[in-house]
């Protein structure tokens, strides 16, 4: 089971760089958004469009009618990336969402991402969120944690892919964050593209 330090570890690595300035300027895809499939997967060209679909409306959309925050951050070094954190609320839900796109031709590569934080409107940032992310952009989710109050059956966790000597768990839940996946993915791209 992922305790406590594992998840600050894989949330660290998965937000590095988020902590910018509010409302900072648009920005264009610096690199191009690419998709990869999970290991021992094959890529679902159709879940993965959606995912990069999504992401470059994050990236590129800092004046959508009804965002809360919109926060840009670039850092070059070993690694070279783009990420953007937007926030907005949806049927009483704000989510948070974090995109990372990386530069696939930088000696250390990273896979694109993107993480999404959700919690119900009004509740305090302090209070633990629903989240889960999606690491290659290919349209699966790879981990993913439910609070228990959240959850009704407990703390649920999800996590299918070894990070730096954690283990795969939750395997049982991966319909469940899929699916949970699957329609933030319909909701935020509805955000997006709704008139203005």
């Amino acid at each position: 089971m992922m305790n406590r330090r594992n998840f600050l570890r894989l949330g660290a690595m998965t937000l590095a760089g988020v902590a910018v300035p509010k409302y900072s300027s648009a920005e264009q895809l610096e690199y191009p958004l690419t998709s990869v499939p999970d290991e021992g997967t094959n890529l679902d060209e159709s879940q993965a469009a959606k995912a990069r679909k999504l992401a470059e409306y994050v990236i590129t959309r800092d004046k959508q009618p009804g965002l809360l925050s919109y926060d840009t951050n670039s850092t070059r070094g070993s690694v070279d990336y783009q990420s953007v954190q937007a926030v907005m609320v949806i049927d009483g839900q704000r989510y948070r969402v974090w995109v990372g796109n990386s530069d696939e031709n930088a000696k250390s590569v990273m896979s694109d991402s993107m993480s999404f934080f959700v919690r119900p409107e009004g509740t305090k940032e302090e209070e633990q969120p629903t989240t889960f992310s999606d690491t290659g952009l290919d349209g699966r989710c790879n981990f993913g944690i439910i609070p228990a109050k959240m959850s009704g059956i407990g703390k649920v966790v999800y996590f299918n892919a070894g990070v730096s000597g954690t283990k795969p768990e939750g395997l049982e839940h991966k319909d469940r964050f899929q699916s949970l996946y699957n329609g933030t993915l319909d909701t935020l791209i509805k955000f997006y593209e709704r008139s203005k």
